[in-house]
């Protein structure tokens, strides 16, 4: 009689895998491969996913409710459009500036992050090395930034972009990930579903065998309900939190934003003569820097060439002189 309900057990068990994630395999497969999950800013979790909950998503209240002014410069256009709550949109967002107020640039980066509630996910920042400052050598800087900023955020963020420099490029990507959310959605729902019955079942249980069996299978869907809560957590955040690339390169002079559309002859003149006296003028600027940078070794060098010019003068004399007196010895 054991052995009969062992296997009717076990039969039971086989038609719950079966029914409960039969479709997990395929939907694997089918999903794109998501990006590491971004840490939520400190004080801050907006929309915190409940694991406990079948599917729910608890809206918390943000720790950051600053204003700010939409009003752009210009230079950068955000689409503006409203995303229903019911898809889950992941938007990114890359833009090329430059600047010739480099520090300033980044204070006005910083204070960006703080009106509109971003962060930093990383920053790389290149500046001058001892070798450039000692002897006086310009050396341009580059700083590069990747922000977190809240998606209902991101247009009136990126319209203010031409507060840090002059705006050479930008870029705004989309994903929708709604369908491969609510398909993770359901297949957690569904694994939870099969942990309740195989919670159920483990009670009722009598044997050792089917006990292992069960047990060995709760683990299996466990591990797969973590790794499910743990994409749409990541997803989650990527949603609720956009991603800002910013490029900022320190430049001498700021590239034309808007070239004349037509000049005439004379003015192709004027504007070329213009940019050759302007060339003149920067190659004798730093011929004379280099000449002063340069000196205490071209003084050293100038004694040098005058003592060999003096020895080579003595030299020939005093050859001279022999030759003399050798010459009015033969006569």
């Amino acid at each position: 009689m054991k052995k009969v309900c062992a296997i009717l057990l076990a039969v039971m068990l086989l038609v719950s895998v079966l029914s409960a994630c039969g479709a997990s395999g395929s939907s694997t497969a089918a999903m794109p491969s998501s990006a590491p999950a971004a840490p939520y800013p400190d004080g801050d979790n907006s929309y915190a996913y409940d694991a406990k909950e079948e599917g729910g998503y608890a809206e918390a209240p943000s720790a950051m409710e600053s204003q700010a002014s939409s009003g752009g410069t210009g230079g950068f256009t955000g689409s503006g459009t409203a995303i229903p709550p019911t898809q889950k949109m992941i938007f990114t967002v890359t833009a090329d500036i430059e600047t010739t107020t480099f520090d300033e640039s980044l204070n006005n980066v910083h204070a960006l992050m703080a009106a509109y509630g971003a962060y930093v996910e990383s920053s790389y920042i290149s500046g001058k090395n001892y070798a450039d400052t000692y002897y006086g050598n310009k050396t341009y800087r580059s700083a590069s930034f990747t922000i977190r900023v809240p998606a209902d955020r991101l247009d009136v963020m990126t319209n203010n972009l031409p507060s840090l420099g002059n705006v050479l490029s930008s870029n705004k990507q989309s994903q929708n990930i709604t369908i491969q959310f609510i398909d993770t959605e359901a297949r957690l729902k569904a694994c939870r579903a099969e942990e309740t019955s195989l919670l159920a079942m483990l009670e009722k249980a009598d044997t050792v065998e089917v006990i292992l069996t069960i047990q060995q299978r709760l683990s299996d869907v466990r591990y797969e309900i973590e790794s499910l809560t743990s994409m749409l957590k990541n997803w989650q955040n990527q949603v609720d939190y956009s991603t800002v690339v910013l490029n900022i390169r320190e430049v001498a002079e700021l590239t034309e934003k808007e070239p004349p559309l037509q000049r005439t002859y004379w003015e192709e003149i004027r504007d070329g003569f213009n940019a050759t006296l302007k060339g003149v003028g920067n190659f004798f600027k730093s011929l004379f820097k280099a000449i002063v940078i340069a000196l205490p070794v071209l003084l050293i060098l100038a004694v040098i060439v005058v003592v060999i010019i003096v020895i080579i003068r003595l030299a020939t004399r005093k050859s001279r002189a022999q030759y003399k007196q050798n010459t009015d010895r033969k006569e």
